[in-house]
């Protein structure tokens, strides 16, 4: 057995052309003329705005409905391809509920039913009528905050948790909000007449969204809706309850809308896509309901994308249920039966002069009606350019009181019409799989030590256990691992965008297909070619994967990317003892331990247990698997030797960090036993004192 022990001596201060689309898009590059959205913000609300970032689309959420906008500045704030350009795709976005309520009774007794639209962003004026936060009504509580998976804080409070109270994350980077229309005074007296009193519909919306850093889903955002009749909760202004049963919101459509702005707002133009498509390679068509946004030029003098302008898109990948049969045009020519998923129901574009004014004209056009002429046409496209915007909308159906409904909804973006379905198409497929996904391992936790002209990149160990969710949906493939895990690889970048593969190692193992070159793993790195004492640098480490489709997955980068500065040491700073080895065994072949320390002020006295317990491999180049046992933490970890010439030696290899200070091995082994005995101190330096001895099985299957 090895022992080693760590004393700790005085440290002083430290320390983002297909058929049915009938469009051809072009690729040029692009400029944008400035526009604002003037926001009336209540800073009592928990107001909160979030941006999910671990992909090629920047999109911002908020608390209140609106996404896809820097609300703080009125400007476009969804940007693709993120990060390696700020090309905006997106000046505003929001969801629209609108409804039938009762008011009053006609000459018969019969109800008359009066339109409402509940207005999650307005594109004529930027506001919203939803307010941040659940029920019971508390627009002060910090916990309705938009929460994001990627923080520690948030994961604390997460709000959707197994049998066994552990949050539950569906993506790389989750998100979670709620907001509803309960407060009064966010809604606007229109021309309807209905006075301010009766504007809430009376619901609540949880929204959450997913993102994936995985290439054939990196251009994708979903957004889940859930759609609540809290009408129960309704109160009148001096707190009566309005409704005590409840009331059935009757004829509901529900509606995303959109300000796209592709760069230069004056020169957008829509389409869409509705039917069956599958892309080359795939035998399975899908159902995709797309609405589409493509710049008329292709010409954006703006834009930094040396591919040229893209396309932007928003698939509807899952409606609510009609609730009765329903005919959905006024002709009664298109027939939804009850239970039927109801679908895109229409599309409608208007432009900045154009847009509805009040909820009656919203809701007809929710309905799929001109709400300027009055004509009925399902589907828009249009064929001059302008400062388009459009809705998506799907409807009629009822909602009782406390039913819910679901709209799941993924903001796409594109170099063209065909990638756009591809991505379109690679959206509802994941959605059809609720969103289990073949997946690349988790990126690891990562600590940067800066140090003179250089950085340490520190990282655990984490990825290597975790199983890969997709595992149990894996069908007829037989050869998919469910343990996947293969190496990691570390990056460096001077502005956060552009990325240099620095340093890689994957697990030291007998298979010659997967990626890498089974040189054994480590977990630090030292960069120190160039750098420039107070220059910010950003480091960034990946986990992959070598499985059997696809091949291999890889983590994104910005999951765990930190800035860090070098820096000179404190001139006090004193590093603890060096480590000192005494011989427990004589014998055949040597080994040489050394303790690295790379974080000072975490290093105690503590002993450690060091056991080889099995020799793998093959007989030119075995595998040494050795167990550290010590008092509050332990390690399994690997040692790779090679023949040369009669006898086997070992490179030099690393543990993970352990009490503050990383172990390094290195040294050689019996030709004929491949036994270890020798122990000796591997030289001076940042090391720690201790006594280390080693025993090796007696009989080894190699």
């Amino acid at each position: 057995m090895n022992r080693f022990t760590f004393k700790k001596r005085g440290i002083a201060a430290a320390t983002v052309c297909l058929v049915a689309l009938l469009i051809a898009l072009p690729s040029f590059s692009y400029a944008k003329t400035a526009k604002t959205a003037q926001r009336k913000l209540n800073k009592s609300m928990i107001f909160d705005t979030r941006n999910h970032d671990v992909n090629r689309i920047f999109l911002p959420i908020s608390n209140e409905s609106t996404f896809g906008q820097n609300i703080a500045n009125g400007s476009a704030g969804t940007f693709w391809p993120y990060p390696a350009t700020l090309d905006a795709y997106i000046f505003g976005a929001g969801i629209w509920i609108g409804a039938q309520i009762e008011d009053g009774v006609d000459e018969q007794g019969n109800p008359v039913l009066k339109p409402l639209v509940s207005v999650g962003y307005n594109p004529n004026s930027g506001d919203s009528e939803m307010t941040p936060g659940g029920l019971p009504f508390d627009k002060t509580n910090p916990d309705y905050r938009v929460l994001m998976s990627t923080d520690d804080a948030d994961r604390a409070i997460w709000p959707i948790r197994d049998e066994n109270d552990n949050p539950v994350f569906s993506s790389d980077q989750d998100s979670w909000c709620q907001y509803n229309d309960f407060d009064q005074s966010e809604h606007v007296l229109d021309q309807d007449g209905i006075p301010i009193e009766e504007r809430p519909l009376g619901i609540l919306i949880t929204q959450i969204g997913f993102a994936y850093s995985i290439p054939a889903y990196q251009d994708i955002v979903f957004l889940t809706y859930d759609i609540t009749n809290k009408s129960r909760e309704l109160r009148t202004p001096d707190g009566t309850v309005r409704f005590p049963n409840g009331q059935t919101l009757r004829d509901v459509y529900l509606g995303v809308v959109c300000d796209p702005d592709i760069g230069e707002a004056a020169d957008d133009q829509i389409t869409y896509f509705k039917g069956l498509y599958a892309p080359p390679g795939e035998t399975e068509p899908l159902e995709l309901n797309l609405g589409i946004n493509y710049d008329d030029d292709g010409l954006e003098a703006s834009f930094t994308n040396p591919a040229g302008v893209g396309v932007v898109g928003y698939n509807f990948m899952q409606s609510p249920k009609a609730t009765r049969d329903v005919f959905i045009d006024p002709l009664q020519t298109i027939l939804i039966r009850q239970g039927e998923e109801l679908g895109m129901t229409s599309l409608k574009q208007f432009t900045l002069e154009t847009d509805p004014r009040d909820d009656g004209e919203r809701y007809f056009a929710m309905r799929g009606f001109d709400h300027i002429s009055g004509e009925y046409d399902r589907f828009d496209r249009t064929e001059v350019a302008a400062d388009q915007r459009f809705i998506q909308n799907t409807g009629p159906f009822d909602l009782a009181p406390d039913s819910t409904v679901r709209v799941v909804v993924a903001v796409l973006a594109a170099q063209d019409s065909t990638e756009l379905l591809k991505a379109a198409y690679n959206a509802q497929k994941a959605f059809n799989l609720n969103f289990i996904l073949p997946s690349p391992p988790p990126s690891p936790k990562l600590t940067l030590v800066p140090g003179n002209k250089k950085v340490t990149v520190v990282w655990d160990n984490s990825p290597e256990n975790a199983p890969d969710p997709f595992y149990p949906f894996r069908g007829a493939d037989q050869n998919y691992r469910e343990f996947d895990f293969e190496g990691y690889r570390v990056y460096r970048s001077e502005d956060g965008s552009e990325w240099t593969l620095i340093d890689s190692c994957d697990i030291a193992n007998a298979d010659t297909t997967g990626r890498g070159n089974n040189s054994g793993l480590h977990y630090s790195f030292v960069d120190s070619v160039g750098l420039i004492n107070g220059y910010p640098y950003y480091y960034a480490v990946t986990s992959y994967d070598f499985n059997s489709s696809p091949a291999s997955l890889e983590s994104g980068r910005s999951l765990n990317a930190q800035q860090v500065s070098p820096r000179t040491e404190p001139a006090n700073y004193r590093p603890p003892s060096e480590m000192q080895v005494s011989q427990a065994n004589t014998g055949d072949g040597v080994l040489q331990i050394a303790a690295n320390v790379l974080f000072p002020f975490d290093v105690k006295s503590t002993s450690y247990t060091m056991t080889i317990d099995s020799v793998r491999g093959t007989r030119t180049r075995p595998f040494y698997h050795y167990s550290l046992d010590g008092t509050s933490e332990s390690y399994d970890g690997v040692l790779i030797a090679d023949l040369v010439g009669t006898e086997y030696v070992m490179a030099e290899q690393k543990s993970v960090v352990l009490n503050g200070a990383e172990l390094a091995f290195q040294g050689r082994a019996d030709i004929n036993t491949y036994r270890i005995n020798n122990v000796t101190e591997a030289g001076s330096g940042d090391a720690v004192s201790g006594l280390v001895s080693v025993v090796i099985p007696d009989r080894r299957h190699l």
